[in-house]
């Protein structure tokens, strides 16, 4: 749900926030679901109420990208009022009337203004003495209804378009998140994540246990204008300390030994739904990954919490979708707990790609291209990501069966000693709603380098990334149980062996539990 804030503390915000988002110096960050929108492409009212005429494009904002849930337009973090709209209504398997929940949305047929979508389109308008009406918004009690009765193939209407604003927002209804976007200059978003589990790995005596609140997360976005396109975002992280003497503590701009998730200014909505954005926050490379343990995040360098001050430039008009980072070297804190990667690196950094309503598809390519000063000596890293994905029926119960490829190859000269290393890396995840949200998850990587159980094998740096073949089959499942609430259970089991030393062989095994409450 989004927070509304007391208008009287508004102007106090608005300067807090934005000034700290330009001086603030470091951050982290908790990674989106990309899967998320192959499993919603084709649920209008995912995103918005139901119906909808298209304004021309150059004024349309509608994308199946990381902005469609997400403030940040490289996704991760404070969701916007799309993805709190979606999460409120459809993320869920069950009502409850403990939290605040929001009614199922009717299907275009039977909400009241229908005639007025009907009626609109190129040559056609509505008479002004409806114009300035804001139409109702009918819900139904059923939490989960057919969905093909929200599939844009189900009505033409989205073909039209309008002739101007006034008239698209005769059919926007009061709650939509379009209107909110425009009308909420100051709004809020928490997440929590509650772990608990074990890793084991043969190159250690014993497991690494986890139990507790691995971190609590607060944003907050402010518009410190009367200007809606203009944002300035800051999200802080509660967390456990490193020595776990301190317990929780909230890391402030100054910490040391704490960061922030993120903290940027953000100039969005603008023609042809692109963006200008500027601070510290992480760069949309590839298909991430949440679990910062898996063989792919570790060996492309984004396990951890890495992050990077950039300046960024991109777009979403419709199904293509393109970002630009220019990143530049910072002082902030996060870095990569299993590679080099992190907040010295200058470079660049391109993703072009594309998201279809139909079956949910979606594929990207990523390119990086960082440096960093080691001793007096440029040290590079090159990467190229290519994914893959989309939501299919399975032929036999006719459940959504969702899946996401990604293919990495990583270049990178070693910060310690002389030589570089390479190798690829990829990734199959696999979802398979069988049941209202209830999913069943696996995934599989292979590489044909180690990562960092390979360190024994002699090979510098905090990632091994010697010659040897890994990989890595995972299973669990998953629940969105009440708007708001996420189950998860991962097993997850890592095989690598070593090209110089066939008969030694390094494992892993990694049990985890987690809930999630987000808001």
């Amino acid at each position: 749900m989004h927070s509304r804030i007391d208008p009287r503390a508004n102007r106090f915000l608005k300067v807090i926030f934005f000034f700290a988002t330009l001086i603030s110096v470091s951050a982290g960050i908790v990674i989106a679901e990309p899967w998320i929108s192959n499993r919603f492409a084709q649920n209008c009212a995912a995103c918005h109420a139901p119906g909808r005429v298209n304004r021309p494009a150059v004024g349309r904002r509608c994308s199946l990208s990381c902005q469609g849930c997400h403030v940040n337009p490289q996704g991760g973090g404070l969701r916007n009022t799309y993805g709190k709209w979606n999460s409120q209504r459809w993320l869920r398997s069950f009502k409850s009337e403990v939290v605040h929940e929001e009614g199922t949305p009717a299907p275009l047929g039977k909400q009241l203004y229908r005639k007025r979508v009907t009626r609109l389109g190129k040559g056609n308008k509505l008479p002004k003495k409806v114009l300035n009406r804001v139409p109702p918004h009918k819900t139904i009690k059923e939490t989960h209804p057919r969905e093909s009765l929200y599939d844009k193939y189900s009505w033409n209407e989205w073909h039209n378009e309008v002739e101007s604003d006034q008239q698209f927002q005769a059919i926007v209804p009061k709650d939509d998140p379009w209107r909110l976007e425009r009308t909420l200059s100051t709004y809020a978003g928490a997440d929590v994540r509650y772990f608990y589990g074990s890793l084991q790995r043969s190159t250690a005596d014993d497991p690494r246990a986890f139990d507790g609140f691995m971190a609590v997360d607060v944003g907050v976005r402010a518009r410190p204008l009367k200007y809606h396109k203009l944002s300035a975002v800051l999200e802080a992280r509660i967390q456990d300390e490193a020595n776990g003497d301190t317990g929780y503590a909230l890391q402030s701009l100054d910490s040391q030994s704490g960061h922030l998730r993120s903290a940027y200014l953000l100039w969005d909505d603008l023609p042809y739904n692109t963006f200008l954005q500027y601070g510290n926050t992480r760069p949309l490379f590839g298909n991430y990954n949440l679990n910062h343990e898996s063989l792919g995040q570790q060996l492309s360098g984004f396990g951890g919490r890495p992050v990077f001050r950039t300046a960024a430039f991109g777009g979403s008009p419709n199904i293509p979708f393109f970002i630009f980072n220019l990143i530049q070297p910072s002082d902030a804190q996060g870095v990569s707990s299993d590679a080099t990667l992190g907040n010295d690196d200058e470079g660049y950094m391109i993703t072009l790609g594309g998201r279809w309503v139909t079956l949910g598809l979606s594929t990207s390519l990523s390119v990086w291209s960082t440096q960093r000063e080691v001793n007096g000596q440029k040290k590079t890293w090159d990467m190229y990501s290519l994914t893959a994905g989309g939501s299919f029926k399975d032929p036999l119960f006719k459940k959504d069966l969702i899946l996401n490829f990604d293919t990495t190859r990583i270049d990178r000269e070693r910060t310690v000693g002389e030589g570089s290393d390479g190798g690829n890396v990829s990734t199959l995840e696999a979802k398979y709603r069988f049941w209202r949200e209830f999913y069943f998850q696996a995934t599989y990587a292979t590489s044909n380098v180690l990562s960092e159980l390979g360190t024994a094998a002699g090979s510098t740096g905090l990632v091994s990334m010697a010659p040897g073949q890994a990989t890595e089959v995972g299973y669990g499942f998953k629940a969105f149980l009440i708007s708001g609430l996420e189950f998860d259970v991962m097993f997850l089991n890592r095989e690598e062996l070593p090209d110089e030393a066939a008969d030694e062989k390094f494992t892993s095994e990694l049990t985890m539990f987690q809930l999630h409450a987000y808001y």
